[in-house]
């Protein structure tokens, strides 16, 4: 597993900023990987991943509102999911656990076996307790640590995902 800065992109963190300050405590939003002329560029998976990831339990909005959006289809032959997200406050155990388990089971039967699926997860910004955590990339297989990684920091536990 790699740990890396995420170049949070100005445009995005001016409207990140503003939204979590009135934001819900533990509410995760979903980040565009761009902003071009005013309007936020999605991935088109993340249509699902805001459904999907509500009826788990997790509070999750999205940066802009719908008219300021939209979603395009790209794909990497080298990453099979990545997601963005800034969070308000702390994060629950379950809504920890419920994400990750999203994120696992959008992976799995994407890549063959000897090759285990790569995963994206950027945290643009997280305050959890006195501490706040900006600009952080988890990457690498699947399998690798990534929600163990996750859970850590998001809640500060171990995992037993």
């Amino acid at each position: 597993m790699e740990t890396t800065k995420y170049e949070i992109p100005p445009e995005v963190e001016a409207r990140l900023r503003s939204k979590l300050s009135t934001a819900e405590p533990g509410e995760m939003v979903l980040l565009p990987r761009a902003v071009e002329e005013g309007t936020a560029i999605y991935q088109d998976t993340h249509i699902t991943t805001a459904k999907d990831l509500r009826a788990a339990g997790i509070q999750v909005s999205f940066l802009v509102e719908p008219d300021d959006r939209t979603f395009v289809s790209e794909f990497s032959h080298d990453i099979v999911y990545q997601i963005a997200i800034g969070i308000a406050a702390n994060v629950s155990w379950d809504a920890a656990k419920a994400l990750w388990a999203y994120v696992k089971a959008r992976c799995e039967g994407l890549a063959d076996k000897n090759d285990p699926p790569r995963v994206r997860l950027q945290i643009a910004r997280l305050q959890k307790d006195d501490v706040t955590i900006e600009g952080l990339t988890l990457e690498g297989p699947a399998t690798s640590g990534i929600p163990e990684a996750l859970l850590e920091i998001l809640v500060g536990k171990d995992s037993d995902a």
